[in-house]
C-alpha cells in the first residue's frame, strides 16, 4: 500500500511540474520556462510549442499594460521601470526566438525599437534631472544630493547621451559630492616614537580610493573646508612575554649486544641481549603578544558628515619552541630531535604588526555604507 501511495504521489508531483499544469494555473512564467526547457531538449510535441507561445502572449500582454501605465508618467523612475519591463520582455522573446511565428518576430522587432527609443528618452531625462539636482546641491551645499546628481548623470552616459558637456558635469558632480575628512591620531601616554610611527602608517589614508570620501591626514588649511574630523585614539600598547616548559619521558628496550653460543652440531647462534634505555624531551615555549584598542570619535563640521563613532581592537602573537633532549636518543619516537627556536620579534616589530592591523580595520571602517549612499 505504501508503494502504491508513493507512486501516486510521484505521478501527481510530475503532473504539477508540467507546462500545461502551470499554464492552467495562470503561472505563465513557469509555463514558459518549462515549455522552452522541453523544446530545447529536443521535444517535438506541438503542445509544448503552443504553450510556449501562448505563455509568451500572456506575459507580453500583462507586462505591456504595466509598461504603458508607467510611460504615462513623466517621472524618470517610472520611465526607468518601463525600460526594465521592456528589457525583460526582450529577454523572453530572445529565448523563444527559434520558435516564434512571424507575428511574434514582428513584436520582437517592435520591442527592440521601443528599447532604443526609451534609452534615448532616458538619456535626455537623466541629463536634465542630474543637472537640476547638481544646481540645487551646490546652492544648499548638500553633498548627498550631489551624489544623486552624479548617479543620474552616469545613467545618462550609460544610455548614450552625447551632450559634449556631460563628462565635464560628471566630474564636477563627483568632486562636489566628495566628503572631505580629516584624520587625526593620538597615542595615550604621549610616547613620541610611537606617535611618530602612527603618523607614518595612517598618512597612507590620503592615497586610499573610497568613492565619495576624500581623506586628509592632519589637514591644517581653512579652505576647502573639512566636513568631518575623525579622532583616532589609541590606548597604550600592551606587550607581554611568557614562557612555559614541559617534559616528556620515554623508554625503550633496545639490543645492547649479541651473545654467541654453539649448539650440539657446532653451529654458532647469535642471541640478542636487550636493555632498557630512557630519554627526556623538554619543550620550552616562548610566547609574545601585543594588543591595543582604537577608539574612533567623529567631529562633524557640516551636515554632510555621515560617519559614525566606532571602536576596534588589534592583537598579534608570536610563539617559538626550543626542544632539548637528554638521555639515550634511541628511546625517542621517530622524528623527535633537538630544536632551537628563532628569537621572538622586538617590541618595535610587535607594534608594527598591530599598527598595520589597526590601519586595515580603519580602511574597512571608512568603506562601510559608502557605496550605496545617494543612489
Amino acid at each position: 500500500m505504501k508503494h502504491i501511495l508513493l507512486g501516486l504521489s510521484l505521478l501527481l508531483c510530475l503532473h504539477c511540474t508540467t507546462p500545461k499544469h502551470s499554464f492552467k494555473k495562470h503561472d505563465y512564467n513557469k509555463a514558459f520556462e518549462l515549455a522552452i526547457k522541453r523544446l530545447n531538449h529536443g521535444s517535438t510535441k506541438s503542445k509544448h510549442l503552443q504553450i510556449l507561445l501562448s505563455s509568451l502572449d500572456e506575459l507580453a500582454h500583462t507586462y505591456s499594460l504595466e509598461k504603458a501605465r508607467l510611460l504615462d508618467s513623466s517621472d524618470v523612475d517610472s520611465q526607468q521601470q518601463a525600460l526594465n519591463i521592456n528589457e525583460y520582455l526582450l529577454q523572453l522573446f530572445r529565448q523563444a526566438e527559434d520558435y516564434m511565428t512571424t507575428a511574434h518576430a514582428e513584436e520582437y522587432q517592435q520591442l527592440q525599437t521601443e528599447n532604443i527609443s526609451l534609452q534615448k528618452r532616458l538619456a535626455q531625462d537623466y541629463f536634465r534631472l542630474g543637472n537640476s539636482l547638481l544646481d540645487t546641491a551646490i546652492l544648499k551645499y548638500d553633498k548627498i544630493l550631489a551624489r544623486k546628481a552624479y548617479h543620474k548623470l552616469s545613467r545618462a552616459k550609460e544610455y548614450g547621451n552625447t551632450n559634449p558637456r556631460l563628462d565635464n558635469i560628471l566630474t564636477r558632480s563627483f568632486k562636489f559630492a566628495q566628503i572631505r575628512i580629516n584624520v587625526l591620531t593620538s597615542y595615550e601616554g604621549n610616547n613620541v616614537k610611537r606617535q611618530t610611527y602612527l603618523d607614518k602608517i595612517f598618512k597612507k589614508i590620503e592615497q586610499e580610493q573610497v568613492a565619495f570620501r576624500l581623506f586628509f591626514y592632519r589637514y591644517e588649511k581653512e579652505f576647502p573646508p573639512i566636513d568631518c574630523t575623525l579622532h583616532l585614539r589609541f590606548s597604550p600598547a600592551n606587550i607581554n612575554e611568557s614562557e612555559s616548559r614541559s617534559t616528556d619521558s620515554y623508554s625503550e628496550e633496545v639490543i645492547a649486544r649479541y651473545e654467541i653460543t654453539q649448539d650440539t652440531s657446532g653451529n654458532h647462534i647469535e642471541t640478542p641481549i636487550y636493555e632498557e634505555v630512557s630519554a627526556s624531551v623538554t619543550t620550552t615555549t616562548r610566547r609574545k603578544t601585543a594588543s591595543w584598542s582604537m577608539e574612533i570619535e567623529v567631529e562633524a563640521h557640516t551636515s554632510n558628515c555621515s560617519m559614525g563613532a566606532s571602536s576596534y581592537s588589534a592583537f598579534f602573537e608570536e610563539e617559538e619552541e626550543d626542544i632539548s633532549i637528554t638521555g639515550d636518543e634511541r628511546a625517542l619516537p621517530m622524528g623527535v630531535s633537538n630544536k632551537s627556536g628563532w628569537m621572538l620579534p622586538s617590541n618595535h616589530d610587535m607594534l608594527q604588526q598591530i599598527a598595520q592591523q589597526s590601519y586595515r580595520q580603519f580602511v574597512q571602517y571608512c568603506q562601510i555604507g559608502e557605496f550605496d549612499v545617494g543612489k
